[in-house]
């Protein structure tokens, strides 16, 4: 079971996929594991007010002082087309925006479990 603390945040936007698709441009997941230890969380500054997004939060961070062992994966590439008819891309396909996103959230929680 995956530890609560590397699990994916991701909300229902898809503007990620949105522009890969757009774009022809594969999506290549990539984990990392423990770079969180080697920063110490000060407080989070609220700028939602400068976006419109109300949750919007700005991380303030200091450098933990010791030495911290960081980990990658690095996972296959995963292409827009294959999840839209015929392979070619609709950008108005939700349907298939959500299934490329889906797979890239899959393969990035495989890749995090892996380390």
């Amino acid at each position: 079971m995956m530890s609560t603390e590397y699990q994916l945040q991701w909300k229902d936007r898809l503007g990620f996929v949105r522009q890969a698709a757009k774009h022809g441009a594969p999506i290549v997941p990539v984990a990392t594991v423990g770079t969180n230890d080697m920063l110490d969380m000060v407080t989070k500054l609220p700028i939602g007010w400068l976006t419109g997004h109300r949750d919007l939060e700005l991380p303030i961070l200091k450098p933990n002082m010791t030495i911290q062992r960081v980990y990658y994966a690095f996972g296959r590439p995963i292409h827009p087309q294959d999840f839209f008819a015929e392979g070619k891309i609709d950008l108005a396909d939700e349907k298939g925006l959500n299934e490329f996103k889906a797979q890239v959230k899959m393969e990035l929680e495989g890749l995090i479990e892996q380390l």
